[in-house]
């Protein structure tokens, strides 16, 4: 699995400019030799602050996917965070680079998503399951998951063959909800756990990454991976909840969740954060390639990246990185961090 991305200036989305957007997506694409059907998803990264502009660029989005790819539309993901380049949109595309792969590309009560059937085995990406009901982010996260648990059940999966999932919260350290007092990260996580049935879960959890996002209500946006029926991720810990999963097929392991003590600079906070995960992949005996796939750093403020960027590089190699605004689920944090390691088999 691969990545590439293209920046667009987003007046497109927010104007409906979906020929402009087609446009530049159909050079871009052209000019890197990429095959529309070795696209598994798109996301559209962009800082949308209010239910006109989401819905205008969803339906933006959502144009564009159907007009370039006719009947064969990936999973796709409004995303509404922040890139470190200022108002930028970003169009990043996940790409199943192995030619014995097949990418099936499906619809469930008109939402698009990809499976793809790789080595024996079945990867689900659901792309953003958004539900944002004014006031009430408890019914939000609730709609969400089991909107999310029906898409799995209509392929014949359940809860617990989620390998990653990533949550993007409104407010995400704020707004108590009134009958609980509940901030809304701690919202999602206790709706979490009243959908994870022990049974389900005997291998292990799937790998939560939670950020927050400048609009929304609760969008969940999971990719989940079966084997002969049975959950097929491989799941590793160093506390209560997984830091790692493996996924065979595509022989990648996703790091997150990762954490420094240090209130030192956010450069020797970046280095622990490398330093865990390098530990966590010796922990689950997941020798790492020479080179990782993708690095994700989420900052609380906008900043100069280029210090940070250049001590990442001093401890790994990589071939893309990217750098996100938004509130984290630590309101005092100024750093989290993601890794998408190849694993050496």
């Amino acid at each position: 699995m691969k990545f590439t991305a293209l920046k667009i200036n987003p007046e497109a989305l927010y104007l409906n400019k979906t020929d402009i957007i087609i446009n530049e997506i159909n050079s871009f694409l052209s000019d890197l030799s990429i095959n529309k059907g070795i696209i598994a998803k798109i996301d559209c990264i962009v800082p949308v602050i209010d239910k006109e502009g989401y819905d205008t660029c969803y339906n933006t989005l959502k144009e564009v996917c159907t007009s370039l790819f006719k009947d064969a539309v990936p999973a796709f993901s409004l995303l509404p965070i922040k890139s470190n380049d200022g108002e930028q949109c970003t169009f990043q595309f996940t790409l199943i680079n192995d030619s014995k792969a097949e990418l099936v590309f499906k619809e469930f009560q008109k939402h698009h998503y990809t499976v793809v059937n790789i080595k024996e085995e079945t990867l689900l990406f659901s792309g953003a399951i958004n539900f944002n009901y004014e006031n009430d982010f408890l019914r939000s996260v609730q709609a969400a998951h089991d909107f999310g648990e029906q898409l799995l059940d209509y392929e014949e999966l359940h809860l617990g063959h989620i390998a990653v999932q990533r949550n993007y919260i409104e407010n995400i350290n704020g707004a108590a909800d009134k009958a609980t007092g509940w901030d809304n990260y701690k919202t999602l996580n206790e709706v979490q756990q009243l959908y994870q049935d022990p049974e389900l879960f005997k291998h292990g959890f799937p790998l939560q990454l939670s950020y927050g996002a400048t609009f929304g209500g609760c969008t969940i946006d999971f990719l989940a991976c079966s084997k002969a029926g049975f959950p097929g991720s491989q799941f590793t810990s160093s506390e209560a909840q997984s830091q790692l999963c493996y996924i065979p097929a595509l022989k990648q392991a996703f790091v997150g969740r990762l954490s420094s003590s240090s209130s030192d600079s956010i450069n020797i906070q970046v280095e622990d954060m490398i330093n865990q995960a390098i530990d966590l992949c010796t922990l689950a005996k997941k020798e790492t390639s020479d080179k990782c796939e993708e690095i994700r750093v989420y900052l609380s403020n906008n900043m100069n990246t280029t210090e940070i960027e250049k001590s990442i590089s001093n401890k790994l190699n990589y071939n893309k990185i990217s750098f996100y605004i938004c509130n984290l689920k630590q309101s005092s944090a100024s750093v989290d961090m993601e890794i998408l390691f190849n694993i050496a088999v």
